[in-house]
């Protein structure tokens, strides 16, 4: 089976599996099904508050440099690479033009 890769024109949101809550300052999410956890740092956290709707990866770059001292270069860089292990680890879906999720 060939790896899906993520591009700026994802668009992307949770999975139906994934939590998330804050717990002493500590961002932390997880698919119950697989049982992974993960703890997020302040940015990171920032990007999967916004994934509650579907977002586009280049328009949540606009936003963190809008918040953040980031250039559009490492910023995108570093987001595409979390949203990736998002994906591959099944935390989130890309919505297809026609609206489909996988």
């Amino acid at each position: 089976m060939t790896k899906k890769n993520l591009h700026l024109d994802s668009v992307i949101q949770h999975a139906p599996s994934a939590l998330s809550t804050e717990a002493d300052g500590a961002f932390i999410m997880m698919d119950v099904h697989k049982g992974l956890y993960f703890c997020l740092s302040k940015v990171s956290a920032r990007i999967w508050e916004q994934l509650t709707t579907p977002q586009r990866i280049s328009d949540i770059c606009l936003g963190l440099q809008k918040e953040y001292i980031v250039s559009a270069t490492t910023c995108q860089t570093e987001v595409l690479s979390f949203a990736q292990q998002l994906f591959d680890n099944g935390l989130i879906s890309e919505q297809t033009e026609n609206g489909q999720t996988h």
